[in-house]
């Protein structure tokens, strides 16, 4: 519980509180002797300087700061201490750096791209050289298969047996996968009394197909110890299709339902636009 507002202007200077306190902590957190460097024994307490933020290379403006906003002069201390260790560990450092290794690193695993997609355009794929990433594949209708200018459309076994192959061999961090939820939307169920039941067989069975594709790739990404990210409505029926139960129960892998209005999803008619 926090307690009362405290006024900074009546609070007394940090060094006054901080001194002893200071001290306090040193003997008992440290050992009581150290080794110089000549191999002199020298007291812990006559190392620790008069003024703490000089001994420790600590900014004072940054430990008033934290003093006033902490009204504790042993933890403004120790959060300004921190804040030079992380400050002195990026140093010299860039944002990319950790692409760099990691690029490094999966290329020693024959990993070639950080993200490749399936059934979809290049969405995420289009959006990774801005972040310094390396796009992979976006098998999709929209996209053609450069060795015979088709689309790669999942209704041919030739298309779907070429997408594993290079889903194997073209390596990616992650594969995205969206594959039609048309089948399995509650809005389907609005249409099921209208078709006869060969109608409606046909319908569940080809979107059960292209699911079922989709999970055999995401197993294919799971043995090859990288990672899998199915995208499908949370009421989409497919979530109890065994080949999606099947690979949920499988070591590591979760379900996750996200929002997508707070990722600003919206959508627009004759009265505007709303978020979904």
């Amino acid at each position: 519980m926090l307690g009362e507002a405290i006024d900074p202007s009546a609070l007394p200077p940090p060094q006054q509180a901080q001194d002893d306190e200071d001290r306090a902590v040193a003997q008992e957190s440290a050992p009581s002797v150290l080794n110089n460097a000549d191999g002199d024994n020298e007291d812990v307490a006559s190392q620790v300087g008069d003024d703490m933020s000089v001994a420790s290379g600590v900014n004072p403006e940054a430990e008033q700061m934290l003093y006033e906003l902490t009204a504790d002069p042993v933890r403004a201390h120790s959060l300004a201490k921190w804040e030079v260790g992380v400050t002195k560990q990026w140093a010299g450092k860039r944002w990319s750096d950790g692409v760099t290794v990691m690029n490094d690193q999966l290329g020693e695993r024959d990993v070639h791209s950080h993200v490749s997609e399936v059934y979809s355009p290049p969405r995420v794929t289009g959006l990774c050289a801005s972040l310094g990433l390396l796009p992979g594949m976006a098998l999709d209708l929209s996209s053609v298969d450069p060795d015979d200018g088709k689309a790669w459309d999942f209704n041919d076994p030739e298309k779907r047996r070429k997408a594993l192959k290079r889903v194997f061999t073209e390596r990616s961090l992650l594969l995205v996968g969206s594959p039609m939820c048309s089948s399995f939307s509650r809005l389907q169920n609005l249409n099921w009394g209208r078709m006869s039941p060969d109608e409606m067989q046909s319908v569940k069975s080809y979107g059960r197909k292209h699911l079922q594709f989709a999970c055999k790739l995401y197993t294919l990404q799971k043995e090859l110890n990288l990672y899998f990210l199915h995208e499908h409505p949370d009421s989409a029926t497919s979530w109890s299709e065994p080949c999606v139960t099947k690979l949920l129960k499988s070591e590591g892998v979760s379900r996750v339902v996200s929002d997508m209005c707070v990722y600003g999803m919206e959508q627009e008619d004759e009265r505007g636009r709303a978020a979904c």
